[in-house]
């Protein structure tokens, strides 16, 4: 595994510098959120900094504490401004791990209904004829008056929210965001969804066991329902004291590690931004997942990012998974 960092304002001005000497291989900075309370967004106060200095030492991405109880739409929107245009290698992610504002909201305005359009991202004219996957339409519908209280979104309102807030980052970026959280908080807060096989896992689990999940003892629910296995693993965190070792001013810093070898890194990496393919079939099914259930269909002349494929090649994933031997490489 590959060794990696998380940054945020919390760390203070970092010596990037000293994170790469120390022997952090990548960096994951956070872009920004929304306020608790009333929604307003923001970026994060070392955003600039970080996004500046940061991309000239290690391979960064960019991450959003997503707030499902204000408009997923928005937040996607000031998310992608604020990152497009800036040096990244790793995929933006989406931090979920929370469905309830922890101060009761003074109005319920930024707690509003989400429309179909509004969840797939808006227009769907920059993804030509990405209307054919009907079947991936959300609908996004949050209890404005529960927010108000202060109370949780249910399963399904915060499964929705993350899908519109994924899709507006697909449209506007052409790539899937990450998924970052914790497996027993996702299985208890979302619901399952043929949507989570288009995401990769960013799992955070504090321990010095192996891996995230499935080590002799664990409890059934650090298993996550949705995924079988992980891209990125957050291990480390409050409390660790190796802030300043990695060149934080913080006491702390959180560890991550990449699921792979040094050369599956290296090959990860040169993949963002995704190769372009070009459907050469006539028409072209859209699977959930390889061999799963189709979703849609794609059209010959039709350019997708590819953002990954099966183990044995037969599969390549874009929208959905497609049939390697049906398109071409660009």
């Amino acid at each position: 595994m590959i060794q990696g960092i998380t940054v945020s304002k919390w760390q203070g001005e970092m010596d990037w510098y000293k994170a790469r000497n120390t022997g952090a291989r990548f960096g994951f900075i956070r872009a920004g959120s929304c306020t608790d309370a009333g929604g307003l967004l923001y970026a994060d106060d070392q955003f600039e900094r970080n996004a500046s200095l940061g991309p000239a030492h290690l391979p960064v991405g960019f991450f959003w504490y997503f707030r499902p109880y204000h408009d997923p739409v928005k937040q996607a929107d000031y998310f992608c401004n604020l990152i497009q245009g800036r040096k990244w290698k790793l995929p933006p992610a989406c931090d979920l791990e929370c469905s309830s504002p922890s101060i009761t909201p003074s109005t319920t305005a930024s707690l509003r209904s989400v429309s179909a359009q509004g969840a797939q991202g808006g227009s769907a004219s920059a993804q030509g004829d990405y209307s054919t996957v009907a079947s991936t339409t959300p609908s996004t519908t949050l209890r404005s008056a529960q927010g108000a209280q202060g109370l949780s979104l249910s399963a399904v309102e915060v499964t929705n929210a993350t899908k519109a807030f994924c899709y507006r980052v697909y449209h506007r970026l052409s790539v899937w965001p990450l998924l970052y959280s914790r497996a027993a908080w996702l299985n208890a807060h979302t619901v399952a969804d043929d949507f989570w096989s288009r995401l990769e896992f960013w799992v955070a689990r504090y321990t010095s066991k192996p891996q995230p999940w499935g080590n002799l003892g664990d409890s059934p629910e650090l298993t996550p329902r949705d995924f079988t296995t992980w891209r990125f693993w957050q291990k480390s965190a409050d409390g660790n004291g190796l802030g300043r070792e990695y060149g934080a001013e913080s006491d702390s810093i959180c560890i991550e590690y990449f699921n792979g070898d040094e050369a599956e890194f290296a090959e990860y990496i040169q993949g963002w931004p995704a190769q372009l393919v070009r459907v050469k079939k006539p028409a072209a099914a859209l699977r959930s997942s390889p061999e799963g259930a189709v979703i849609g269909t794609t059209w010959r002349g039709r350019t997708w990012q590819a953002t990954g494929c099966s183990s044995d090649g037969a599969w390549t994933r874009v929208e959905g998974w497609i049939k390697s031997l049906d398109v071409d490489k660009l």
